[in-house]
């Protein structure tokens, strides 16, 4: 499902996948153009509880590619404050596109990877002012557990991330 031009998902609440949840091996989602999906809450039935993927959950293969100048910005979740991808899912970023000023409180600000998800980072793309800030949280920018892969492009960055357990730009765990 293509979210093109300016489009905007924004001030959402679910369980998982806040603003958008894709599960599946023939799911897909893509932001082009200038695509926000922004504010967001992934929120588990608990009050107080966040879930997973504040912006964008996906799982079971489901692929999301974001472009040009399209953003996820100031989403929240427990884990993966712009994204969490989890069962073979994939995400690209490229072009301009960006995670940026996201929150996690167990980990994973921007990206929160595990069980055999992918990302890739191309072009000019950028995990940017993300934080995971729970008691011990790992990875402000990306926190990868049991078996991911992110793979970083010559002009991709992760920069000024912060957590407050460890890796405040990456966090790789693989006991987990």
């Amino acid at each position: 499902a293509p979210v093109r031009g300016a489009a905007r998902v924004a001030n959402c609440t679910a369980s998982a996948g806040g603003g958008v949840a894709a599960a599946g091996a023939g799911s897909q989602l893509k932001l082009e153009g200038v695509s926000r999906v922004e504010r967001n809450n992934a929120s588990q039935r608990m009050p107080g509880l966040w879930g997973d993927g504040g912006g964008v959950a996906a799982s079971a293969g489901a692929a999301v590619s974001v472009t040009g100048d399209s953003k996820l910005a100031e989403n929240r979740a427990r884990v993966g404050g712009a994204m969490s991808l989890s069962r073979n899912a994939s995400a690209t970023l490229s072009d301009r596109a960006e995670l940026a000023s996201n929150a996690a409180r167990d980990g994973g600000g921007g990206f929160y990877l595990r069980s055999g998800a992918s990302a890739r980072l191309v072009g000019s793309a950028r995990v940017l002012g993300n934080q995971a800030f729970g008691a011990s949280a790992n990875g402000g920018g990306a926190m990868l557990e049991s078996g991911p892969r992110l793979v970083l492009g010559a002009a991709a960055s992760v920069r000024r991330n912060n957590a407050t357990g460890f890796g405040g730009g990456v966090s790789l765990d693989t006991l987990a």
